[in-house]
């Protein structure tokens, strides 16, 4: 009986074990939207933008001033000698406006173009991503088939081995099937480098550490929507952060412009002041600039005369008006104002050159997309062929007609054109992206594993 416990116990213990060293040496499996998700999530240069746009809300928010935000100061001095005043001071100040300052419009466009650069970052990784993670795939692919072209190689090598020493081959023949053969495992030793390469890469990407292990989840089926040109050429126009941008300097320079406007027209301001004591308070009001500035302070109060002198007391209450009108600045205006018409003629000019080149753009890689899509056809026709005639060596090789190195090359013929068809699987992957990209659309790869294929529209 005690034997049986004792057995037992080993065994569960070598069950937990090897449990374990399982759970040591299980590969995180990453699926593409799993790497999108992660990116978004912990990329430097995601988080780079998003603290960017922080920083620009901030500033937009001070810009606004458009809160009670009083700044609040006091002072205590302490007199040395009789001459000087010692006593406590006490200031409290704000200003409040309730229109959009220039200040304020410029700070609201910063925050667009910071937002805009957030998006292009997202898009930018999501592409990287996208583009690294299938030439995983595409390198992963291309060592199945060295692997089994080295196998076809290492067979010729000991087939002539064999042959060379039965004196039914020359000794160059040998030569040759082992170069032939070194070659091959340096290819498969370059490719395995590669992979490595890719993968630290993918790592970075994801803001990770190079050298976490991962194996990738191959493709679902892919089908892709459709593609309207002329569509994607309008919005091209419409969404691209190129044409935005030059949107968003020409309202800046609107902006500038309109500022200098204001400064050649006179400012009046009303202002009220009410002293008592020691304490007094002023308010200034400007209506055509909407805005308030206020102050409430305490005078520093203390014996002898010094620079800071205190009332004499009583009470005193005054209302004004304050016209401020600059008649001249010197030919400063005239400057400017042809500065910011040459600032404007020039965004329009880069405008219709940059809408042109993006057309362009667009039409090339709509064509590239095309191309690509036809390519992948001819590589389907090229797959069933090498089936077929796999199919039949195999039948012939059963019946004794081919030996086992025929049948190898018709399987490898074969592994390549399927390679060739998931390269061109991924690469027509890679030409969408690229023309989503071209039209400011956001890359949804979800897209092209959950719909049905779609005519292609011209």
């Amino acid at each position: 009986m005690g034997r049986k416990v004792v057995l037992a116990g080993l065994i569960a213990v070598l069950f937990l074990v090897l449990g374990f060293s399982a759970f040591l040496g299980a590969q995180e499996r990453l699926s593409l939207e799993e790497a999108l998700e992660i990116a978004l999530r912990e990329s430097p240069t995601v988080k780079k933008a998003e603290a960017e746009v922080e920083i620009a809300r901030s500033t937009l928010r001070l810009a606004a001033n458009d809160t009670l935000s009083p700044e609040i100061g006091v002072s205590q001095s302490i007199a040395l000698t009789k001459e000087f005043a010692s006593g406590f001071s006490f200031t409290m100040k704000d200003s409040y406006s309730w229109g959009d300052s220039a200040e304020e419009k410029k700070a609201r466009l910063s925050v667009e173009s910071a937002e805009r650069a957030l998006r292009e970052a997202r898009e930018a990784v999501k592409q990287s991503v996208v583009s690294v993670y299938l030439n995983i795939l595409k390198g992963e692919q291309s060592m199945r088939l060295a692997e089994k072209n080295l196998e076809l190689l290492r067979k010729k090598y000991e087939k002539v081995k064999a042959q060379f020493e039965e004196g039914n081959a020359a000794a160059f023949a040998v030569r040759e099937a082992e170069k032939n053969l070194r070659d091959g495992e340096l290819s498969l030793s370059n490719l395995r480098e590669n992979l490595l390469v890719l993968k630290k890469k993918l790592n970075g990407i994801l803001g990770r550490s190079p050298e976490t292990e991962f194996a990738v989840e191959p493709l679902p089926e892919v089908n892709f929507p459709a593609v309207s040109l002329e569509e994607l050429k309008a919005l091209s126009i419409e969404n691209r952060a190129e044409m935005a941008d030059l949107k968003g300097q020409k309202e800046a320079v609107e902006v500038d412009r309109e500022s200098l406007r204001e400064e050649k027209k006179p400012s009046v301001k009303l202002v009220g002041e009410y002293e008592a004591e020691e304490w007094s308070l002023s308010l200034s009001v400007d209506p055509f600039k909407k805005n308030l500035d206020w102050e409430v302070a305490r005078s520093l109060a203390g014996t002898g005369s010094s620079l800071l002198t205190s009332s004499s007391g009583g009470e005193s209450f005054g209302v004004g008006i304050v016209i401020n009108w600059t008649l001249s600045s010197g030919g400063v205006w005239k400057e400017k104002e042809k500065q910011y018409e040459l600032k404007l003629a020039q965004i329009e000019e880069s405008y219709r050159a940059q809408a042109d080149s993006i057309v362009t753009e667009v039409e090339e890689k709509y064509y590239q997309f095309e191309k690509t899509r036809s390519d992948l056809d001819i590589r389907r026709t090229t797959i069933e062929v090498e089936r077929e005639k796999y199919v039949l060596r195999k039948k012939q090789y059963e019946m004794g007609a081919i030996d086992e190195e025929t049948l190898l090359g018709n399987e490898i013929a074969m592994m390549q054109a399927e390679g060739d068809y998931e390269g061109n699987v991924y690469d027509l992957i890679l030409t969408w992206v690229d023309l989503q990209r071209s039209a400011g659309k956001e890359i949804e790869i979800g897209e092209l594993l959950a719909v049905e294929p779609k005519e292609v529209v011209e």
